[in-house]
């Protein structure tokens, strides 16, 4: 005797579509792939500012410095291929690193890592600003903090060249000036230089409230 199998009809196959459907939809949603690969960009990122980290210090135990141009703000550095208005560390390539890493979707031309001195402590900072998901990703984090802005100047030409912090919090601020400069205006110590006819050079010193001493 002849036996025939009852097959699935069409309402079942749509109904086990939706199913498979809703249950790819709750995988996708649980694993969320695009968070996930921008969290092993922002892990590639740490990883390549840790290796410049280890290179810079193991540069500074050689030479007894960091490469010249790293200052206490936040510069980048420079891609393998070179570029002006950055940071060369070529001088780490190859006895210190293979080549200067590049960050998982930076800009053309660009390294998307930064680097300067914290001048709380003489560390180098690194930074990678394009990191995702608001992530910070950083080594020893330079943080700019301004804890007073002051002007100073006045009818000439003036021009501040050099900052020093002091361990009480207190700066010294070197530059020059033409003309009539005012320091402190409405401060107690509000001071007027006048320069006897070019540019003439000043020193100034700021307690750690912004006061002029």
């Amino acid at each position: 005797m002849q036996r025939y199998r009852r097959g699935f009809t069409l309402l079942e196959i749509l109904l086990v579509i939706a199913l498979l459907g809703i249950l790819a939809s709750i995988v996708l949603t649980a694993i969320n792939p695009a968070r996930q690969l921008a969290e092993a960009r922002n892990a590639q990122r740490l990883d390549d500012i840790t290796e410049i980290n280890q290179a810079l210090e193991d540069y500074f135990v050689t030479n007894r410095a960091y490469p010249t141009g790293i200052t206490g703000a936040y510069q980048d550095i420079c891609p393998p291929s070179g570029g002006s208005g950055c940071i060369d560390l070529s001088v780490l390539v190859p006895d210190y690193l293979a080549i200067i890493p590049i960050s998982p979707n930076a800009a053309t031309g660009t390294t998307g890592y930064t680097v300067a001195i914290n001048p709380s402590n003489g560390q180098i900072s690194l930074s990678a600003p394009d990191s995702e998901l608001g992530v910070t990703t950083a080594i020893n984090d330079l943080t700019p903090l301004i804890t007073f802005a002051k002007q100073a100047g006045g009818t000439g030409f003036d021009v501040g060249s050099d900052i020093a912090t002091l361990s009480d919090g207190s700066s010294i601020m070197t530059g020059d000036f033409q003309g009539t400069a005012v320091f402190g205006q409405s401060e107690s110590n509000q001071t007027s230089l006048v320069s006897t006819g070019g540019s003439e050079i000043f020193i100034a010193k700021y307690n750690s409230d912004g006061e002029l001493e």
